[in-house]
C-alpha cells in the first residue's frame, strides 16, 4: 500500500514538472487571431474619394461654421496620420488620402473625424487605413476646418460640429488595415514662402487646411504672462474657454499660432530652447494655425 502511494504521488510530481516545463519553455507561435489587423487591405466598397467629396461639398466646406446630414452611403478611405495619442488633438483623428483626381493629377487631402470618446489613438494608430461611411453623420466645417462628425451646443449656445456618437464609430470607421509607412503618414516641408502663398491664391488655404506638415528651422516660445515667456507649454490658469492657449511657432522670423491643450500630456514639459525641426498638424482659425500631435514630433534643426 505504501509502495502504491509513493509511486502516485511520483507518477503526479512528475506529470506537474512536465506541465509547468512545458509553460516555462513554449516557443509555438503566439495566437494573433484577436488583433484586429496585420497588414494593409485594398480599400473596397468605396463610393467616392476624399478628393471627390471634398470637390462636391466645397461651398459647404470653404465656410467658417456650418455642417448637413448625409443620408446616404457615402464611403471614402484614407489612412489615420494624426490622432489623440496626447491629448492635443481632442477626440480626433486626421484622416488623409493621396491619390489621382479624375484628370490623372496627384491630389492630397485630409479631413478630421470627430469621436466623443478618449484613447482613439489605440484603435486608430497614424498609418492605420479606414473606410469612413458618412450616413447618418454630419458633414461640415469647425472653425473652417472640414471636419465629420455631429453637431453639439456651446456653452455660449452656439452650434457646432462635433464629434460623433461613441457607438458609432465601429459602424461608420472600418478599419481595413495598417502601413505606417504609407505615403500619407509623412508630413509635406513647408517654409514661410508656401504659407505666404494663401495672399495670392484664395484657394490655396482651402486645399491645405488641414494637413500634415514638417517644418524646418523654426522655434517655439510661450506667449507672455506677467511680463515674461511662459517655459512651459501650457499653464491651466492661463487656459480660455477651449481648454486651451496659444503659443508661437516662429518661420523665418515670422510667429503663427501653435495651438496647445492644457489638457495634453505635455503640457507642463518645458518648451525646447532654439532652432527645432517639428511635425505638426496644419489647420487655419483666422489665419494658419499649427498643432502637435506629440511632444516627440519635436528634434533639435539639422544641421544646414
Amino acid at each position: 500500500m505504501k509502495k502504491n502511494i509513493i509511486y502516485t504521488l511520483s507518477v503526479v510530481a512528475g506529470l506537474l514538472f512536465t506541465m509547468l516545463s512545458c509553460n516555462k519553455f513554449d516557443y509555438s507561435e503566439p495566437d494573433t487571431s484577436h488583433d484586429v489587423y496585420t497588414q494593409d487591405k485594398e480599400a473596397t466598397g468605396c463610393t467616392t474619394t476624399l478628393a471627390q467629396l471634398k470637390q462636391n461639398y466645397r461651398n459647404l466646406l470653404q465656410g467658417q461654421n456650418g455642417f448637413q446630414e448625409v443620408e446616404d452611403d457615402i464611403i471614402f478611405d484614407g489612412y489615420v496620420c494624426a490622432n489623440d495619442i496626447t491629448g492635443n488633438l481632442y477626440q480626433s483623428i486626421y484622416v488623409r488620402k493621396i491619390e489621382k483626381d479624375d484628370e490623372g493629377n496627384t491630389v492630397d487631402n485630409t479631413i478630421v473625424v470627430g469621436v466623443n470618446d478618449n484613447s482613439l489613438w489605440t484603435t486608430y494608430p497614424v498609418g492605420t487605413h479606414v473606410k469612413v461611411n458618412l450616413k447618418d453623420l454630419y458633414l461640415g466645417t469647425y472653425s473652417y476646418v472640414p471636419k465629420v462628425g455631429m453637431p453639439y451646443i456651446t456653452s455660449a449656445g452656439n452650434t457646432r460640429l462635433g464629434g460623433m456618437a461613441k457607438f458609432l464609430a465601429p459602424k461608420n470607421i472600418e478599419v481595413i488595415g495598417f502601413n505606417d509607412k504609407a505615403p500619407e503618414t509623412v508630413p509635406i516641408d513647408i517654409d514661410a514662402s508656401w504659407l505666404a502663398q494663401n495672399k495670392q491664391d484664395p484657394n490655396f488655404m482651402y486645399q491645405w487646411t488641414p494637413t500634415l506638415v514638417r517644418v524646418k528651422n523654426a522655434e517655439i516660445t510661450g506667449n507672455y504672462v506677467n511680463g515674461a515667456r511662459r517655459t512651459v507649454f501650457a499653464v491651466y490658469d492661463d487656459k480660455d474657454a477651449g481648454n486651451g492657449v496659444n503659443d508661437s511657432i516662429w518661420i523665418d522670423q515670422k510667429p503663427y499660432c501653435l495651438r496647445q491643450s492644457v489638457l495634453s500630456s505635455f503640457s507642463s514639459e518645458t518648451i525646447p530652447v532654439g532652432k527645432v525641426d517639428v511635425v505638426v498638424v496644419l489647420s487655419r482659425y483666422s489665419d494658419w494655425q499649427f498643432a502637435l500631435r506629440d511632444i516627440k514630433d519635436i528634434t533639435p534643426a539639422e544641421q544646414q
